[in-house]
């Protein structure tokens, strides 16, 4: 290392310093290397008084970048990297206030700056510096340079560069720059989002305003800049709640019908959109909400964001009947959950009594146990109860009848959540205290934890409450054990860790001891005998290293340890390894490896007791062995995980071994074999240990990756090498280019393996050909991020060509290869998975870049039939900027026109309509002014209509698909038995969707449902009508419905029994539908038709009043129903089982109760359906056995058929009408 005190007044000795530093390789250097270089280099020029002639350093920078060296007196030093020693010395200059020419400095600084070179971090700096000195004035074209520079900056890879880019906007953003800008294309990469947003409200109209910010909640990239956007025009207009609803509410209502509850909008609005809406009008919004025709769980979701923010602390009648009708649902229950678990702000407000019945109800007909998410919100809830005696006992005995009932699981989830939660210490509590302590309890627990392999709650609560150690004296854990060990169930050894967790948390230190060695002896009894290993045996095995890896954590024998790492550990591996190539039965296999697995992780818990360097040399023997030879993934992983940890763990010992196997592991590459003998894809035998040593070095230089990865490259820059090992060469270099630990370190490896990459692909070898398609997409993954969408990323291949400006020329090249190869397919994969758009600051280069890329791929669509023209159609459209979609789309109309004939010739119609078909798909991506809708569609009518006059027009489906009306579609649904040509009939199958998703329910119905309509169409127009009912007014399709069930007629029992399928399942989702069915009369002219009869019932069921013609033909029913069940067949049992509870609670005579009970009984001993059962006790029975206990109880029996005074007027009036 240089110092700076050996720098002598003495001018040979300063170059020579100089020299020194220009001839140094970057790459060998470390980062705090280059900065003691830059005040070296500052310090001589100080000493030379150089820096007091400005125009002199600028000259030596201009001379060291040009020509590669620089003369000082007379001596030519020459520069090794000519960047290197540019960056030296620009960043040398900022010590030194005296210089005046700093714009220059800065533009020059600005020119030379790498995203990708971590040393370019002294140039951020001296760039921070710059523009914070007080007495500087920067050029409008120098601020624009710094504009691109923020935006550049948050695109690059490496970390700690991104806080500068804010840093240098802030000082860069003035009011003139964000003129010249076109502020459309927010948010922008690296620059601060409110001071644009401001500027930008004040030069735009409202519409459009509202309209980007919808745009901007449509995916997850630009969401949160959305919501920035949005609460800035919140604040910036401060309209009223009356002005909101006009300007606001009509334009996200439109996105509110026919919302997607997976898509990113929603999230937005949840996250962004009702947070802050509630926080500026409080309950205007709920109020105003609650009334309109928007989803019930959006309208959750605005009460539950009221409640949160203390707008609304108790709930009026209002509130609570919408809260009962969102615990019916399944969708919304949850948030009604969330609703009444939240925590009240303002004071201590008493918990209201009717929402603390619907919490009771909720649990009690909850059918599984609670989430994670559930069991946070109880637990909220309790605390608001902890001075609320009343509710706060009756919910402890709830939970406490649950344990010792059918839902033992649920109580004891609910209990865990009370001695965690309430202070049972406190006299108040008493009673839950004796109940928690009681031996009845702990009996319990017992039973469970013996019986119910698969109740891993009781175990939790075990932990908790279990302060007598009375059940676990008498040798219970190892008869725990020894009960469970033949079910050989994963369920057993979850059961197993738990317990046993609970076990060691609660034992005294020298009860954990005897465990330990307990186990320990039972282990050396089973490895005793090599030769006999059972899977009983072993999988008893399994469960005593369960058992073991839990107590380790509070007490470890050392002479166990030993006997794990010598012994057990190889045995398994070397039984892993015959019992596969003996074929054994998967069961075994999965035992063993569930053993080793086991073995494993008790070795990473407990690796502080392995000494010595022969020892490590012989697990790790052990461990590569398994990675090199088994071909399941679980011991592969395993032992590449605990090879990783033990290198961490003993770097510095194990130095000359990492060494060894690393020559041994890249030399084997020179031998792969080109048929693989493992099942497994991407040769772990290589890449897994690889991997393990290059993560597991924590050295700043990256020795052992720096070295693998350049032998690597190598390797695959050698055309002679075989295909196996090129394959295999390939797997490496991506789980290592896929670690998100040594990112920063494989950037300056990043554009040459890319290019390898692109390279290899042309190889028709499939293993090679597989391994590169790998690669490319962990490469796009980490440099354009995760897929959003379809093709959507949060950076595009513009931004990679910003890192990696040297990617651009070679690409180029390789498109424009004669003949092409494979390797443009890969080149356009990259545009392919990606969208371009219009940057603010994109430089001219880069609009030259994209105009030489789009000439190309126009080539390829104009000339190309084969594969090359498909993948240049898509790689076309994702260079059309949004903007510019509507020119592109009328262009390719015109061009399709006035070229068709040569079009014809050249056989590539296709890539003109693929080409047409995304443009428009992604055209219609983002809500589009409805004028630009009308003329897109004028466009593509015309190109329909010149095909439809000159050509063949069933080749242009998606011209159909976007211009045909629904009548006339209509029509040749009705003619399609006619229809001669095939691909008619498919076209018409794959339109049948579009039509039913974009039309009006209130049409589609009486339209597509008809005689003449093929019955393979109707089904499938039912199929997409139930999908809409989850989330639409379905009312007035109800009614269509009916009226076709009770008066139309059906070509098959099968279409009949799909119809009256959807119309069950609106019934039972929409409770809303009563005043709907209030209006209907019946004229019971079905006798004929169990349909019929049964759409009457559903009908009456929802029926406020009854006459006695409704109780005459209920009556009937019955009788209908009992000779329909001795002749139904499978398609038909379940409706029937379904329509049973709906007569049930109609009939009022107990004769027919007893004939409806009787055939409860029949369903349930014939088909093992039990809904009528489930019905009446209103809870979820969790198998037909229970059904019959529950049915044959003399109990139940009574209570259903004794007679009611209050129904027998209604008899006797029967009796009399009959």
């Amino acid at each position: 290392m240089i110092k700076i005190h050996q720098i002598y007044p003495d001018e040979t000795e300063g170059i020579s310093t100089l020299a020194h530093i220009f001839q140094l390789e970057p790459s060998s250097l470390m980062i705090h290397d280059v900065e003691h270089f830059i005040k070296v280099i500052g310090q001589y020029f100080s000493h030379r008084n150089i820096l007091d002639h400005n125009f002199k350093v600028l000259s030596l920078l201009e001379s060291i970048e040009n020509k590669g060296f620089i003369i000082m007196n007379s001596y030519k030093i020459y520069g090794h990297n000519r960047w290197f020693c540019a960056l030296t010395v620009l960043c040398s200059l900022k010590n030194f206030k005296q210089f005046n020419n700093w714009d220059i400095v800065l533009r020059k600084a600005i020119r030379i700056f790498k995203p990708s070179d971590q040393f370019s971090i002294y140039l951020l700096q001296l760039i921070v510096y710059v523009i914070g000195l007080s007495d500087i004035k920067l050029e409008s074209k120098t601020l624009n340079y710094l504009l691109q520079l923020s935006h550049t900056i948050a695109l690059s890879p490496l970390k700690c560069f991104r806080h500068y880019a804010n840093s240098i906007s802030k000082k860069a953003l003035t009011r003139s720059q964000l003129e010249n800008v076109d502020l459309g294309n927010l948010p922008f990469k690296g620059i601060s989002i409110i001071d644009i947003n401001i500027c930008w409200l004040k030069s735009n109209s409202i519409d459009k305003i509202l309209m980007r910010i919808i745009e901007m909640f449509l995916n997850n990239i630009e969401n949160r800049e959305g919501g920035i956007l949005y609460k800035t025009f919140l604040d910036k207009f401060d309209i009223n709640f009356e002005q909101w609803k006009t300007i606001v509410w009509n334009e996200f209502y439109k996105m509110f019908i026919h919302i997607d509850y997976d898509s990113e909008f929603y999230q937005s609005l949840l996250k962004y959109w009702i947070p802050l809406t509630v926080s500026k009008y409080q309950l205007n919004l709920y109020n105003f909400a609650y009334h309109t025709s928007i989803p019930k769980l959006l309208k959750a979701h605005i009460l539950l964001e009221s409640r949160k923010r203390g707008h609304l602390i108790q709930s009026s009648i209002k509130e609570i009947q919408f809260l009962n009708s969102c615990f019916k649902k399944q969708e919304t229950c949850f948030v009604a959950l969330q609703i009444i678990g939240c925590p009240v702000k303002k004071g201590k407000i008493p918990p209201d009594e009717i929402e603390f019945k619907l919490l009771q109800k909720y649990l009690n007909e909850k059918t599984e146990i609670l989430s994670s998410n559930e069991l946070k919100i109880i637990q909220i809830y309790l605390v608001r109860l902890k001075d609320h005696l009343k509710f706060l006992n009756e919910l402890f005995r709830q939970s406490t009848s649950l344990l010792q009932g059918s839902r033992s699981d649920l109580g004891a989830q609910i209990l865990v959540i009370f001695c965690k939660t309430i202070d049972l210490s406190n006299s108040n509590n008493e009673f839950m205290t004796r109940y928690l302590e009681s031996n009845n309890i702990q009996l319990l627990i017992e039973h469970k934890l013996l019986t119910e392999i698969d109740n891993n709650e009781f175990s939790k609560l075990a932990v908790l409450i279990l302060k007598n150690l009375q059940i676990f004296v008498n040798g219970f854990p190892m008869k725990f054990i020894d009960n469970l060990s033949p079910e050989l169930s994963i369920q057993v050894s979850n059961q197993v860790r738990n317990v046993y967790h609970a076990i060691a948390s609660i034992n005294f230190p020298q009860d954990n001891v005897k465990l330990v060695k307990d186990i320990y002896t039972e282990l050396n009894n089973i490895f005793r005998d090599n030769d006999s290993f059972e899977a009983t045996k072993l999988f008893k095995a399994v469960l005593l290293f369960d058992a073991l890896n839990q107590l380790s954590k509070y007490y470890v024998l050392e002479e166990c340890s030993q006997w794990i790492w010598h012994v057990a550990l190889p045995n398994v591996a070397n039984l892993l390894q015959s019992q596969i190539s003996q074929k054994q039965s998967n069961q075994s296999i999965k035992i063993i490896e569930a053993l080793y697995n086991n073995i494993c992780e008790f070795c990473m818990e407990n690796m502080t007791l392995l000494s010595g360097e022969e020892s490590f040399s012989a697990v790790i023997h052990i461990l590569v062995n398994v990675i090199q030879n088994s071909s399941m993934r679980r011991p592969t992983t395993i032992s590449a995980t605990l090879l990783k940890h033990i290198f961490c763990v003993n770097e510095s010992s194990l130095h000359k071994l990492k060494i060894c196997l690393m020559n041994i592991t890249l030399e084997k590459l020179n031998f792969c074999h080109e048929r693989q003998s493992l099942t497994l894809r991407k040769n772990p035998e290589s890449r897994l240990i690889i991997h393990a040593l290059c993560s597991s070095d924590f050295t700043p230089q990256k020795t052992f990756l720096q070295f693998s990865l350049n032998y690597l490259i190598n390797l695959l820059t050698n055309d002679s090498c075989p295909n196996a090992t090129v394959a295999s060469t390939i797997n490496c270099i991506e789980i290592l280019m896929s670690d998100n630990d040594l990112y920063e370190h494989t950037l300056k490896f990043a554009p040459r393996i890319i290019l390898l990459c692109v390279q290899h692909f042309s190889n028709r070898n499939w293993i090679v050909r597989n391994a590169c398609a790998q690669l490319e997409k962990a490469l796009i993954d980490r440099f354009l991020g995760v897929k959003i969408g379809l093709n959507n990323r949060a950076k595009n291949l513009e931004d990679l060509f910003q890192i990696f400006p040297q990617l651009i020329r070679p690409f180029v090249q390789m498109l424009q290869q004669n003949p092409l190869n494979d390797s443009a397919i890969a080149v356009m994969q990259f545009f392919i998975e990606s969208q371009w758009s219009l940057s603010p600051f994109r430089t001219e280069v880069f609009y030259e870049v994209q105009y030489v890329f789009l000439k190309i791929f126009q080539n390829f669509i104009k000339e190309n039939s084969s594969l090359y023209g498909t993948f240049a159609s898509r790689a076309y459209i994702s260079l059309c900027p949004e903007k510019s979609l509507p020119y592109n789309i009328e262009n390719v109309i015109q061009f399709i026109r006035d070229n068709f004939k040569n079009i014809q010739k050249k056989h590539t119609i296709r890539n003109f309509i693929l080409v047409l078909k995304e443009l428009y798909r992604k055209y219609t991506e983002k809500p589009r002014n409805s004028q630009e809708y009308s003329w897109l569609h004028y466009q593509l009518s015309l190109l329909t209509n010149f095909l439809q006059t000159n050509f063949h027009l069933e080749q242009f489906d998606f011209l159909l698909f976007k211009v045909l009306s629904l009548q006339d579609v209509i029509k040749q649904l009705e003619n399609f038995k006619k229809q001669e040509y095939f691909l008619d009939k498919v076209w018409l199958h794959n339109y049948i969707p579009f039509i039913a998703f974009n039309n009006s329910l209130a049409v589609l119905p009486h339209m597509i449902l008809s005689e003449k309509i093929p019955e393979c169409l109707q089904i499938k127009v039912l199929q997409i009508l139930l999908k809409r009912s989850l989330k639409e007014d379905c009312s007035a399709t109800l009614k269509m419905l009916i009226f076709r069930g009770l008066n139309g007629e059906f070509t098959s029992k099968y279409l009949q029994i799909s119809h009256f399928k959807l119309v069950l399942f609106i019934f039972e989702q929409h409770s809303e539908i009563i005043e709907f069915c209030d209006r209907i009369s019946l004229s019971f002219d079905v006798e004929n038709d169990i349909f019929k009869i049964f759409i009457c019932l559903l009908i009456l069921s929802k029926q406020r009043k009854r006459s006695p013609r409704d109780l005459l033909f209920i009556k009937r029913s019955v009788r209908i129903f009992e000779s329909c069940l001795f002749s139904a067949d499978d398609d038909f049992i379940e409706i029937f089982d379904e329509m049973l509870k709906y007569l049930y609670q109609m009939v009022t005579c107990v004769c027919d109760k007893k004939r409806l009970l009787n055939m409860a009984l029949i369903l349930i001993l014939e088909y093992g359906l039990y809904n009528l059962i489930s019905f009446i006790l209103n809870i979820s029975i969790p198998n037909s056995l229970s059904a019959l206990t529950v049915l044959l109880d003399d109990a139940f029996l009574r209570n259903e058929l004794k007679r009611r005074e209050k129904k027998l007027a209604e008899k006797q009036l029967f009796i009399k009408n009959n």
